[in-house]
């Protein structure tokens, strides 16, 4: 059996972090309007917005995150902890994996 998520629902407001990697967006600068779920786990995740602010604590995991404008398209990518409280470009999907640094391929998959 595999241990239950947390049940974090704003990394913005947490004094802890979770004890995995999490990642969480707003469709605002500085942690504001509509936000997604928490995510701890690896995969492809569809906002139906485009974010402009975000939180990703990697908590020493070899996960990273893809930001992706589309399906088919990488606008970046990121490995360490990083709290953005506004992003140059929105995306609207991401990509987390784990365990894979050294495949260049996986940095800029975004299906």
């Amino acid at each position: 059996t595999s241990a239950a998520l947390p049940t974090l629902t704003d990394l913005s407001k947490q004094t802890t972090p979770p004890q995995t990697f999490a990642f969480q967006a707003w469709s605002e600068k500085n942690y504001k309007g509509n936000s997604t779920d928490v995510y701890f786990k690896e995969g492809f995740f569809d906002f139906g917005f485009q974010a402009w602010s975000y939180i990703w604590i990697s908590n020493a995991t070899d996960c990273c995150i893809t930001f992706c404008k589309n399906e088919t398209t990488s606008s970046g990518w990121w490995c360490n902890t990083r709290y953005r409280d506004a992003t140059p470009a929105g995306f609207g999907r991401i990509s987390i994996w784990c365990g894979r640094w050294s495949n260049d391929a996986a940095k800029e998959k975004c299906s």
